[in-house]
């Protein structure tokens, strides 16, 4: 595989591209600057992410961004910003497998800590990597990319893909950018994309403190909803009154995750059947003291006395 070369900046007689480049420049950091104050105002990681999605079309001129984070295996779409609602569904729906990036982030694609892969690239022959990426050709209309020959090296094709990594404070991936469709109709320079990676390094900072401030905030949440849960079942009253047990029980999970069905259930082993003594079916609690036969492979699960499942 031969290595792509982007088109290094022409040298020009006059001071305008100077001005132009030092006029984006500061406006990169204005939009830096404004991404940082994002840790001091806790907000959630979708709206902090749509708002750098955002900002990377403003700030560097890009029609169409998409950002991706780690999630199980796999980079998965969290934000867009000039794409239409289907391509935007099509993206969520396809996300990007670690050994899928591996190939895409090839070293022959390398440009400073970014990588650029051109329409012409032979990996877009690939199938399964083509359907996983779209073509922005007008708002709500959504094509996999579908190779075509170009007809200058330096102007941007639309099945170009350019990354843009966000790396998180030990080195590892945290996700990427992927900008689209400049608005000079070029492939992006060198410099260029090392604006990006300072604008990527700093919101890749403000996604991780993000990331980080909510699993502390959820941690603490679960444990107070076990100490909330604890507290009622050690009440003198709680054997007296189990329904109002079981409705803290309720109330509490509600706290942490969304809850359609809740049920509380005993399984009574010389009966060998379960009873259900508390059923919540979204948000309105049902009639209990229902029994349930349990199938031969079921009832081998449970063993001893009576017990709460």
């Amino acid at each position: 595989m031969k290595p792509f070369n982007l088109p290094q900046d022409q040298p020009v007689d006059t001071g305008t591209t100077d001005v132009a480049l030092l006029e984006q420049r500061c406006n990169v950091l204005n939009y830096i600057t404004e991404i940082g104050t994002s840790l001091r105002l806790y907000m959630d990681t979708n709206a902090l992410v749509q708002r750098i999605s955002q900002a990377v079309c403003n700030a560097l001129n890009f029609r169409h961004v998409a950002l991706y984070l780690y999630n199980e295996g796999n980079y998965t779409v969290y934000a867009t910003s000039g794409v239409g609602i289907e391509e935007e569904d099509y993206l969520r729906q396809h996300p990007l497998p670690e050994p899928i990036m591996t190939q895409l982030m090839h070293p022959d694609y390398r440009i400073n800590n970014s990588y650029f892969i051109p329409a012409e690239a032979s990996i877009w022959h690939d199938e399964q990597i083509n359907n996983l990426f779209v073509v922005v050709e007008e708002p709500g209309k959504a094509e996999p990319i579908e190779i075509q020959p170009t007809t200058s090296d330096s102007a941007w094709q639309s099945e170009d893909l350019m990354i843009v990594p966000l790396f998180k404070s030990d080195g590892s991936l945290l996700g990427f950018l992927t900008p689209d469709s400049p608005l000079d109709d070029q492939r992006p320079t060198e410099e260029t994309i090392g604006l990006f990676e300072l604008f990527a390094n700093q919101a890749a900072v403000a996604i991780e403190g993000t990331l980080l401030y909510e699993e502390v905030r959820r941690s603490s949440e679960e444990r107070a909803v076990l100490v909330e849960i604890a507290r009622a079942l050690s009440l003198p009253e709680a054997l007296r009154d189990v329904e109002t047990v079981y409705r803290t029980i309720y109330q509490q999970v509600c706290r942490i995750m969304p809850v359609d069905v809740f049920y509380l259930t005993r399984y009574q082993s010389g009966q060998r059947v379960v009873l259900i003594d508390y059923r919540v079916e979204d948000g309105e609690e049902c009639s209990t003291g229902e029994q349930h036969e349990l199938p031969i492979e079921a009832m081998q699960r449970f063993e001893g006395p009576e017990q709460d499942l």
